[in-house]
C-alpha cells in the first residue's frame, strides 16, 4: 500500500470525523460494538488476576454462582419474582434497543463514508438518508456483529484460562504463554474485526447477504493481507493512543472538580464534596463518550475508504513495494 492512499484514507477518515458532526451520534452508538475487540480481551487477562487476598476474581464468581442453589429461589415470594422478571424484561428490552441502534449507526456510518468517496469529498445527502439505509441493514450487520463477538469470546476465554493458570503457579512458562497468548488473540481479534468490516461493507454497498459478504470479505482479504494488517496495526495504535489521550482527560476534569473540594473543605460542607466529585465524573464522562464516537466514526471511515479502493480495483501494500524495488 502506498503513502499516498494511507495518507488519503486517513485525510478522509478525519475530515468525515471533524467536518460532519451530524454523524457524531451513528458514532457514540455505534462504539458500543467495540473497536477492535482490544478492550474485551484486555479485561479477560485483568478478570483472572489474583486479588490481595489470593483470590482471583473469577474464583469469587465461581463461589458465589455454587452458593446460589434451588432452595435459595423457593423462598422468593411471587411478587419478587414478578419484580425481578419485569426488571429483566425492562433491561432486555433496553439492550435489545441499544443494539439495533448500533448495528444501525455503523450501517449508516459506512453508507455516509461511501457516498462520501463517491462523491469526491461531498455529502449531498441528509442524515436520514444514511441512518434509513443503517436500519435497513440492521439485521444483517447483527448477525455479522454476533459472529466476531463469538470469536472473541472464545479468545477471552482462552487468555483468561492461561491468565487463570498464571495467577496460581507464577511460573516463568506460564507467564510466557500468558504474553503470546495475549499477543496472538489480540492480532487474531484485529483480522476478524476487520474482516467483519469489510463484509459489512459488502452487505452495505453491495447489497450482499451475510454469506455472501463474508465470502467476499475473505476473498478480499485473501487478496490484500498485507493491506489489511498494515491498516489493522495502524488502528490498533491509534487505539492505544486514544484510550490513553481519553484517560488523560480525567485529569483535565479533576481542575474543576479541586475548586469545588477546596471550597467544600473550607466550608466544611459534604454538599460542596459531592459537586466536586460528580462535575469531574459527569465531563469525563460525556468527553469520553464524544471521543469515542468520534474515532469510531474514524476507524469505520478508514476501513471503508480502503474497501472501495480493494474491491473495485485493487491496492497494493507499502511493504510489498518496498520488496518489489529491492
Amino acid at each position: 500500500m502506498n503513502q499516498k492512499l494511507y495518507r488519503d484514507a486517513f485525510r478522509h477518515a478525519i475530515y468525515l470525523s471533524t467536518k460532519h458532526i451530524w454523524l457524531l451520534p451513528f458514532g457514540i452508538f455505534a462504539a458500543l460494538l467495540g473497536q477492535m475487540g482490544l478492550m474485551e480481551l484486555m479485561y479477560s487477562v485483568g478478570f483472572f488476576e489474583r486479588a490481595d487476598q489470593g483470590a482471583s476474581n473469577a474464583a469469587l464468581l465461581f463461589d458465589v454462582v455454587r452458593g446460589v442453589s434451588l432452595s435459595s429461589f423457593t423462598n422468593i415470594s411471587f411478587l419478587e419474582l414478578g419484580e425481578a422478571v419485569w426488571i429483566f424484561a425492562i433491561l432486555g428490552i433496553i439492550f435489545a434497543f441499544l443494539t439495533f441502534v448500533a448495528v444501525s449507526s455503523q450501517g449508516a456510518i459506512i453508507h455516509a463514508a461511501a457516498k462520501f468517496i463517491n462523491h469526491k469529498n461531498k455529502l449531498l445527502h441528509p442524515a436520514s438518508k444514511s441512518w434509513h439505509v443503517g436500519v435497513n441493514h440492521a439485521g444483517r450487520i447483527f448477525g455479522l456483529n454476533v459472529a466476531k463477538k463469538a470469536v472473541l469470546v472464545l479468545l477471552s476465554g482462552l487468555i483468561a484460562w492461561v491468565s487463570y493458570r498464571t495467577s496460581l503457579s507464577g511460573a516463568l512458562i506460564d507467564q510466557i504463554l500468558l504474553v503470546v497468548t495475549l499477543l496472538a488473540s489480540i492480532v487474531i481479534g484485529a483480522i476478524v474485526s476487520f474482516y467483519v468490516i469489510y463484509a459489512a461493507c459488502y452487505v452495505v454497498v453491495e447489497e450482499q447477504t451475510d454469506r455472501q459478504a463474508l465470502a467476499s470479505a475473505w476473498n478480499l482479504l485473501k487478496k490484500h493481507p498485507l493491506v489489511s494488517l498494515e491498516v489493522g496495526a495502524t488502528l490498533i495504535l491509534f487505539n492505544i493512543f486514544f484510550a490513553i489521550f481519553a484517560a488523560s482527560t480525567f485529569f483535565l476534569f479533576l481542575v474543576p472538580a479541586a475548586i469545588f473540594w477546596l471550597i467544600g473543605a473550607f466550608v466544611a460542607s459534604k454538599t460542596f464534596l459531592l459537586i466536586a466529585f460528580y462535575t469531574g465524573l459527569f465531563l469525563f464522562i460525556i468527553t469520553f463518550i464524544f471521543l469515542g464516537g468520534m474515532f469510531t466514526i474514524f476507524s469505520t471511515a478508514t476501513w471503508t475508504y480502503l474497501f472501495m479502493k480493494m474491491h473495485k480495483k485493487g491496492v497494493v501494500s507499502h511493504i510489498a513495494r518496498l520488496f518489489s524495488k529491492n
